[in-house]
């Protein structure tokens, strides 16, 4: 794979990642009301004048996001089930590249009590035994 290649690919995953938060964003943002009346977008449904697949998507976001789970289910019967996945993935991306922009330490060496103690005194056996060697020394 060239670097011309890899660029694109993180393009149309940025792409992709921020479109996902616009939308879960304008469910939040958009008035029900106004969705319901709105013009119909949808291309297929336009030319065909039949739903398709995802007709109610839209709808069923806004209403989810505004708590009526019923008009959710009503607009789209997995809108609810899209919506929340689609959350839950935007959340770990994030998470993931905050994750990876901040330099990762060597946990151990963060605690204060680990220096004089040693390296072992992270974790639990090493620390139990700093106890036991202590009350033993009594």
């Amino acid at each position: 794979m060239t670097a011309i290649e890899r660029t694109g690919d993180r393009l149309a995953a940025a792409v992709g990642w921020s479109g996902t938060a616009a939308a879960l964003a304008a469910s939040f943002v958009l008035d029900p009301a106004r969705v319901d009346a709105g013009p119909v977008l949808c291309p297929f449904r336009l030319v065909t004048g039949h739903s398709c697949l995802t007709c109610g998507m839209t709808r069923g976001f806004v209403r989810f996001a505004h708590g009526d789970l019923g008009g959710a289910l009503d607009a789209h019967p997995l809108a609810p089930l899209v919506f929340v996945i689609a959350a839950i993935a935007l959340v770990v991306k994030l998470t993931t590249l905050i994750g990876a922009a901040w330099p990762r330490r060597d946990r151990r060496r963060s605690l204060p009590l680990a220096e004089p103690l040693g390296h072992e005194a992270t974790d639990l056996g090493g620390v139990a035994g700093h106890i036991a060697a202590g009350v033993a020394q009594r």
